[in-house]
């Protein structure tokens, strides 16, 4: 059986390079970053993906039929600080990946926010309510939801995930372990809640839903809901370690940004369409030692640096 051709953006990041690394023997993988990247099994481009042209022809040349899209501009205060380069980054140019990829039949996988929703809700989210996002950055993956879901056989993940980056900057869950394995206290908010999901289960179920050939917007996080200040207090148990965190309000910081406080998904219809539970978020911090035990974040950085 052949493989199916995917192509992949943002492929230097957290869930671009673990895409790469998990899916290489499963799919033929183009990735494509702004940064240097090579894992053994794929083809890797250095790209700017206003470059359009470049795009269609990486799709012609490789007979692209899966265009998986992860990049994005991510950091809320810098979106905040030029909305107009947010804007162009994640919607105009996401408007422009959706076109190219309606015109060759190219199916697109589109990497959302759990900040598309209003934060001062009760309970969990789910993708029939009418989002409202506060954030230049949450509006932005919000406009460009509605840009991808206007063409039928595309598919749109609303996330949050933590695991092991490929380059050296550190995922949220990273920089939790390292403050803590040097003794560096940590303040963390009780008063933030969100769904995160470990970076491999992610790619795992997007796997699943493109086999599945699921359409439409779909909940990617793990089951349950946690307090940053909570998912800090879990990761240094799991991993046995000392350290002090502090348990502060996210209302006695100023950001450039509005912050969410509820950020907490439903992943119900999720799955009920994949017809599988999906790990809570203790089961996904567990996974995460084990992955840190095995040294596969090393083997992961290992290839950065090798480079």
């Amino acid at each position: 059986m052949e493989h199916m051709n995917m192509l992949v953006t943002g492929a230097a990041g957290l869930l671009g390079a673990n895409l790469l690394y998990l899916l290489r023997s499963q799919y033929n993988i183009i990735g494509i970053d702004r940064n240097i990247i090579s894992i053994p099994g794929t083809v890797t481009l250095i790209a700017q993906l206003e470059d359009i042209q470049f795009l269609e022809r990486m799709i012609k040349q490789y007979k692209v039929e899966l265009l998986v899209h992860c990049a994005a501009m991510t950091n809320v205060d810098l979106c905040e600080q030029y909305p107009h380069q947010a804007e162009y980054i994640n919607r105009d140019n996401v408007a422009q990946i959706a076109d190219l990829c309606a015109r060759h039949r190219v199916k697109l996988v589109f990497i959302s926010s759990d900040a598309v929703y209003e934060g001062d809700i009760s309970g969990l989210h789910i993708e029939d309510e009418t989002p409202a996002p506060i954030s230049v950055y949450g509006k932005t993956k919000l406009a460009a939801e509605q840009i991808v879901l206007s063409h039928p056989d595309n598919l749109v993940f609303r996330t949050n995930m933590y695991g092991f980056n490929y380059r050296d900057k550190q995922s949220f869950s990273e920089w939790i372990v390292n403050q803590l394995l040097q003794a560096e206290p940590l303040n963390m908010f009780y008063d933030c809640w969100f769904s995160p999901l470990l970076v491999n289960t992610l790619v795992q179920l997007l796997e699943m839903a493109v086999q599945k050939n699921l359409t439409g917007l779909y909940n990617l996080c793990s089951t349950g809901c946690i307090s940053k200040y909570e998912m800090g207090c879990l990761i240094r148990r799991v991993f046995s370690l000392k350290g002090v965190i502090n348990s502060v309000s996210m209302n006695d910081f100023s950001f450039l940004a509005p912050r969410t406080h509820n950020m907490g998904m439903n992943n119900g219809k999720l799955q009920r369409a994949l017809g599988i539970q999906i790990e809570t978020i203790d089961q996904g911090i567990q996974k995460l030692f084990n992955l840190w035990q095995s040294g596969y974040a090393n083997t992961l950085k290992g290839m950065h640096e090798i480079l």
